[in-house]
This record gives structure tokens, sequence and C-alpha cells, in this order.
């Protein structure tokens, strides 16, 4: 799993929510170990923050060698894309 230790200008449930491989942004980048970047992100297969679906976001794995330590998740409203 990946559990959100920062945010900034995010719902107050984010804090601490855990994420299995698959599950909203972070675990995509879990699951998938590289970069996402999407236009939409109501787009993903299991999107966890329903009231964000249509901000457009970047996930960026940290990693340490093979191994994924981290992941920067940034966000921006609609209409603006990345």
């Amino acid at each position: 799993v990946i559990r959100t230790v920062a945010v900034h200008n995010m719902p107050d449930e984010e804090l601490g929510a855990e994420m299995s491989p698959g599950i909203g942004l972070a675990g995509k980048v879990l699951l998938n170990k590289q970069t996402v970047r999407l236009d939409r992100y109501g787009d993903l297969e299991q999107p966890t923050l329903q009231g964000l679906a249509e901000h457009s976001v970047i996930g960026v794995p940290i990693l340490w060698g093979e191994n994924m330590i981290g992941f920067f998740g940034i966000g921006i409203e609609a209409p603006r894309r990345f």
C-alpha cells in the first residue's frame, strides 16, 4: 500500500489515506511505477475522490533503485490542463 503523509489544498480525508495498487492516482502510480498524467482524474479505473473527477492530474513516482519509496500527486481544476 501507499499512504498519504502530506497534503496541500486537498480534502481532510486524504491525509493518512492508504491506497492499494490500482486504487486512486497513488495506487495507479504504485501499480506501474511510472508517471501518470490524465486530463480528467475521473478517468482512472478506481478514483477515490469523486469531487475532483474533472481535475487534471499528474502522479510521479519517487524511486530508490527499483523500489518506489513515495510519489508526488498534483492536480489542477478544469478547464486548466497539464
